[in-house]
């Protein structure tokens, strides 16, 4: 009720609205006129900084660049149960805050199940 009664004092002030109001900043001008220089495609090239001969030969190097980002590992197991648990260690593993923080097991079990209605 006070913070409600001091905030209706404050809005009678004549200069409250124009304290509060939002203002344009130069650094938000910049953004708004945007970047003068932009990216091009031909900006991208081989890891050697030479240029593509064709843009096929481009678009091959991107999809593999990104394809490998997103590939599994060829070392990683087939099994990854308790990796977690070893990464973290008994320690870690074993302290309340961690423990507490666990979903149980009958949760984690209902949130497998299909979506329905």
């Amino acid at each position: 009720m006070i913070d409600q009664k001091l905030r209706h004092e404050l809005e009678k002030n004549p200069n409250f609205e124009l304290l509060n109001n939002e203002r344009i900043t130069p650094y938000f001008i910049q953004l708004s006129k945007g970047s003068k220089s932009e990216a091009k495609m031909s900006d991208i090239t081989m890891n050697d900084g030479t240029p593509f001969l064709t843009p096929a030969s481009q678009k091959q190097f991107i999809t593999e660049f990104y394809a490998n980002i997103y590939r599994k590992p060829v070392n990683e197991p087939q099994n990854i149960t308790g990796c977690i648990e070893e990464f973290l260690g008994n320690d870690v593993c074993s302290h309340p805050a961690v423990k507490g923080s666990k979903i149980p097991l009958n949760i984690a079990n209902s949130l497998e199940l299909p979506f329905s209605l």
